[in-house]
């Protein structure tokens, strides 16, 4: 993990990764009993990450192939945000049984926050500036290598427009064309927030799951530990280890089985 680390330039060693090596593929982890200080190198295989066996010529220095011997990393772990309910949570929550008033409530909430953040930095050209860079507005320059025009050499998206304006140092409350296009970026993030239903949930977020390889755990027991703390905003504090009932999902989630409610006995395994 170390190595990984180091390859990716990443600045901390991550706990697990999602990767592929060879004919195995799945989630490989720190062992809880490895020595963390040691130089050797180790990557151990299930039978279940096997969808092929090894190839014969592979077992040969001279034969082998590269490829088949590199561990190619798809995701690693990271630390925890937010995330959302999207159209496949929300109508199994809702068979069962979830009320539908709290899908509302919950929605009513990602809207308020994303506008009041929007208000806040519109007062300052630089703030506002910032949030169109994290929001998107370069999502035309990569995918086409420029900003597309109009043929009077306007940009055509809004985003870019008002990006154009603020850096000729228009200041957001003293332009009204610059205002009504910030208007019309409103009325379509809230339109893709619901026609997408992609609510975000505050007390949320997608992490790798593992069986307990301590056998420590009960049937119905998880353990989530986070290393910089997870922010409740109920209570605007940072908790290091969650306890009590929650829900966990598959992700995609098809069946009213993807999603159970489990406990979380505020254990700590290491990993």
């Amino acid at each position: 993990m170390r190595i990984i680390r180091e390859k990716l330039g990443l600045e901390e060693t991550p706990t697990a990764v999602q990767a592929r090596l060879g004919g195995a593929k799945g989630l490989w982890f720190v062992d809880p009993a490895a020595d963390r200080y040691s130089e050797d190198v180790s990557i151990a295989v299930t039978p279940s990450q096997r969808k092929f066996d090894p190839h014969d010529s592979d077992a040969d220095e001279d034969t082998m192939d590269w490829a088949r011997l590199t561990l190619f990393v798809l995701h690693y772990s990271k630390e925890p945000s937010p995330t959302s309910l999207n159209l496949q949570f929300i109508p199994i929550l809702a068979r069962q049984k979830v009320p539908f008033e709290i899908f509302r409530e919950l929605l009513e909430q990602h809207l308020e926050e994303d506008l009041a953040q929007l208000l806040s930095v519109a007062r300052d050209r630089i703030s506002l500036r910032l949030w169109l860079s994290n929001h998107g507005v370069m999502s035309d320059r990569q995918i086409y290598g420029d900003i597309p025009q109009q043929s009077s050499g306007t940009p055509q998206s809004n985003e870019e427009q008002i990006s154009m304006l603020l850096d000729a140092r228009f200041e957001p409350l003293k332009c009204g064309f610059l205002m009504e296009k910030l208007n019309m970026i409103v009325m379509q993030q809230c339109n893709d927030i619901l026609d997408g239903l992609r609510i975000r949930v505050p007390s949320s977020t997608i992490v790798f799951c593992i069986a307990d390889p301590t056998g420590t755990l009960e049937e119905g027991e998880i353990s989530l530990q986070f290393s910089k703390g997870f922010l409740d905003t109920t209570i605007q504090t940072r908790l290091d280890c969650i306890e009590g009932d929650v829900l966990v999902a598959r992700n995609p989630a098809h069946l009213p089985t993807d999603i159970r409610r489990v406990r979380l006995p505020g254990l700590v395994i290491s990993l």
